[in-house]
């Protein structure tokens, strides 16, 4: 398995990024979100079985990295 890093930004009072901040895994992240993953398959596999109308897939934008190239050429 890879290693997995928890990005946090820590901004200005106006939202301006300042730094980012990483935080290492503890091993009990892990299994947090394989459980959280599994109930989300779960509840959508619920939803579409019993109201297909109202399922609906969401799909994420791509991450914009600017933020985080202007804070790393500092």
């Amino acid at each position: 398995m890879t290693s997995c890093f928890v990005y946090r930004f820590e901004t200005s009072s106006d939202g301006v990024p300042l730094a980012v901040l990483t935080k290492g895994e503890v091993p009990m992240m892990r299994v947090v979100a394989e459980l959280m993953i599994a109930a989300n398959a779960a509840v959508a596999t619920r939803v579409f079985a019993h109201t297909p109308a109202y399922a609906f897939v969401r799909r994420h934008g791509e991450f914009l990295f600017v933020s985080v190239r202007a804070i790393s050429m500092d």
